[in-house]
C-alpha cells in the first residue's frame, strides 16, 4: 500500500511541477473536495497560477519532500518552489485506490527551516469566512 502511495505522490509532484494540469486532472478524484472545493474550482486556480508564471517565462517548479507536523500530523505531501521570485508552495496530499482524494495547503511541516528568505505563498485564496488564530479575539 506504502508503495501505491508514493507513486501517486510522486506522480502529482511531476504534474504540478512540470505545470501538467492534463496530469493533474487524471489524478485527482472526481466527485471529491480538494482543500474544501470542488475539483474543477481547484484546477482553475491552479491553472491561473501556472498562467502566471508561464507569463514571466518560468515553466516548472523544483518540489521536496515534506511531512505535516500539525493538523494532518504525519501525512506526506510537496513542496514546489519557485527559484526565480523566491516562492513556495505547500501541499499535503491524501490518497486511495490510485486516486488523491484530498489537498491540503499546509504551512507546518518539516523541513521548514530550510527554506529561508523563501516566501510562503497560497494557491487558493483565502477564504472570507476563514478566521485564522490571530483573529480570534480571545
Amino acid at each position: 500500500m506504502m508503495k501505491n502511495v508514493k507513486i501517486i505522490n510522486e506522480a502529482f509532484s511531476n504534474c504540478f511541477s512540470n505545470f501538467d494540469l492534463v496530469g493533474l486532472n487524471n489524478l485527482l478524484e472526481d466527485d471529491k473536495k480538494f482543500s474544501e472545493i470542488s475539483k474543477n474550482e481547484f484546477l482553475i486556480h491552479v491553472r491561473e497560477l501556472f498562467e502566471s508564471y508561464k507569463k514571466e517565462k518560468i515553466y516548472n517548479l523544483s518540489s521536496k519532500s515534506i511531512t505535516c507536523n500539525n493538523c494532518e500530523k504525519g501525512c506526506n505531501g510537496f513542496i514546489f518552489i519557485d527559484e526565480t521570485y523566491k516562492n513556495f508552495y505547500s501541499l499535503i496530499i491524501k490518497s486511495k485506490n490510485f486516486k488523491i482524494v484530498d489537498l491540503i495547503e499546509c504551512n507546518n511541516f518539516d523541513p521548514y527551516s530550510n527554506l529561508g528568505e523563501y516566501i510562503h505563498c497560497n494557491i487558493l485564496p483565502q477564504s472570507k469566512n476563514h478566521i485564522s488564530e490571530d483573529e480570534v479575539p480571545f
